[in-house]
């Protein structure tokens, strides 16, 4: 009997988190999916998130985990960096051989045109979208890693 492959899903305990980890038995039979929320593993503690990754070993990590309301962003950016930004970096640097999934936000876009492709320059105008823009950086600075932009 072989291993099954193992994934991460962060911000297991969110909305899109919870519905993946739910839906994983049924789309991704064979596959050990762990979901991980900020109790199990605060995504912050650069030194935590490695020796959990080495231990677990994800072949892929969907990355749902981020402070998404735009009021805590607003009242406070540099928290909404350091989640957002920093801690997805990590993830992006730690996945560099494997494969990411990053799930971002319409909100990269101001909005005032709609009807946006994935080529479309984005104009954040918050900090929440402005973390999911530099996010987004990291993440595509790896060839094997994917962005999809929500829209709630």
């Amino acid at each position: 009997m072989s291993t099954p492959q193992t994934a991460w899903v962060t911000g297991a305990g969110g909305l899109i988190g919870s519905h993946l980890v739910k839906l994983a038995p049924t789309v991704a039979p064979g596959w050990r999916v762990i979901g991980l929320t900020r109790r199990d593993l605060d995504l912050t503690d650069a030194d935590a998130v490695r020796k959990r990754f080495e231990q677990d070993a994800p072949e892929l990590v969907i990355h749902c985990a981020a402070i998404s309301g735009s009021v805590d962003c607003e009242n406070d950016p540099q928290r909404a960096h350091t989640v957002n930004v920093d801690a997805t970096a990590l993830l992006a640097s730690l996945c560099a051989d494997r494969r990411l999934v990053f799930f971002s936000t319409d909100l990269v876009f101001d909005g005032r045109r709609g009807h946006y492709v994935e080529t479309d320059k984005p104009n954040p105008l918050g900090v929440y979208a402005r973390t999911k823009v530099e996010a987004e950086r990291a993440v595509l600075r790896h060839a094997n890693h994917l962005v999809l932009r929500t829209s709630l």
